[in-house]
């Protein structure tokens, strides 16, 4: 049931509790001769890789990553993030703040003890290369729970049962 902890803490994920959820793979390839940062980040998305409610990725005036999404991640349950196998390696990490349909990540670069700024090519050269790819998602709580709720599979289920019953009526 909705608050048990206090206002918007709920105790836990009942069987009605629903969820939304949006995320995609940010890919960083190396630059093309005279290509600007902004102009070389994309969302990665192709038979292996599915991006789900996000509309744009690119770079702010301030170097950070900006992620636009097609509508409202509010009420957010959880905005993730993760660098891949290459960036891990490379010692690269980020900080999330997620907004309403815009989410923006600062990189960090832990093998220079800095921040980078990616809107700068030397920076985004750090981050770049053909497999270096940056994860994202949100969860957001469309329906708050409550106990003893039945769960989208279970009121379908009610529901064509009873749309059988009614067919079967004179």
């Amino acid at each position: 049931m909705p608050d048990e902890y206090g206002s918007y803490m709920d105790a836990g994920g009942y069987g009605d509790t629903e969820l939304d959820w949006r995320g995609c793979c940010v890919k960083f390839p190396d630059r093309l001769p005279g290509q600007t940062p902004s102009e070389a980040v994309r969302i990665h998305a192709n038979s292996a890789h599915i991006s789900v409610g996000v509309k744009t990725a690119h770079f702010d005036p301030t170097g950070r990553l900006v992620v636009t999404t097609d509508s409202s991640v509010t009420p957010i349950m959880a905005g993730l993030c993760s660098s891949d196998e290459t960036l891990s390696a490379r010692g690269i990490s980020q900080g999330p703040s997620i907004g309403s349909t815009t989410s923006i990540y600062v990189f960090y670069s832990g093998e220079e003890s800095r921040r980078l700024y990616l809107d700068n090519a030397a920076d985004y050269d750090i981050v770049a290369g053909a497999l270096a790819n940056f994860w994202l998602m949100w969860a957001t709580v469309r329906h708050r729970g409550t106990p003893g709720g039945k769960s989208p599979r279970e009121r379908l289920d009610l529901l064509e049962a009873r749309v059988t019953e009614l067919e079967g009526s004179p």
